[in-house]
């Protein structure tokens, strides 16, 4: 069952220098990490979720790509699924882009994605699907929007 609604409190997103802080009881209540930053290492990230609330950002789900997850979104759903009895976060947010091509191409970058119907339904779909498999309430994700420049002649 998904955890309801409830104020976590300020935090950040957890970085080297905060590590020794944070297990020292002397960091935040809340601390935001990107999973795949503690594959290697899980005992370190059960150490941090001793000592704060974590929430899950991740990267590298591709949510607006077009098409169903693909094989390395999954294996990568598969990895997080892997850190939740260990970090026990109380959320779980992705950025709302294309990180891949249909053809499996990293793009390095978070593109925006189309705003039609059709990118909706997918992108619901996605984001039900990881919420069902981590078991985790999803908080409304990051949208990178394009940029338009006005190139003036000054």
């Amino acid at each position: 069952m998904i955890p309801s609604r409830r104020y976590l409190g300020a935090g950040v997103a957890l970085r080297t220098c905060h590590i020794d802080k944070v297990l020292a009881g002397d960091g935040p209540p809340v601390v935001e990490i990107i999973p795949n930053h503690f594959f290697g290492d899980p005992d370190l990230l059960a150490r941090v979720a001793e000592c704060a609330q974590v929430v899950f950002h991740d990267v590298c789900l591709s949510l607006g790509s077009e098409g169903p997850l693909d094989a390395c979104a999954l294996e990568h759903l598969s990895r997080i699924e892997g850190l939740i009895d260990t970090a026990r976060p109380v959320l779980f947010s992705d950025h709302l882009s294309a990180t891949r091509t249909g053809d499996g191409l990293d793009l390095g970058h978070l593109c925006p994605i189309r705003y039609t119907q059709d990118t909706l339904a997918r992108l619901a779909d996605k984001v039900s699907l990881v919420q069902e498999r981590l078991q985790v309430r999803t908080r409304r994700p990051c949208v990178p929007a394009g940029v338009r420049l006005e190139l003036g002649n000054s």
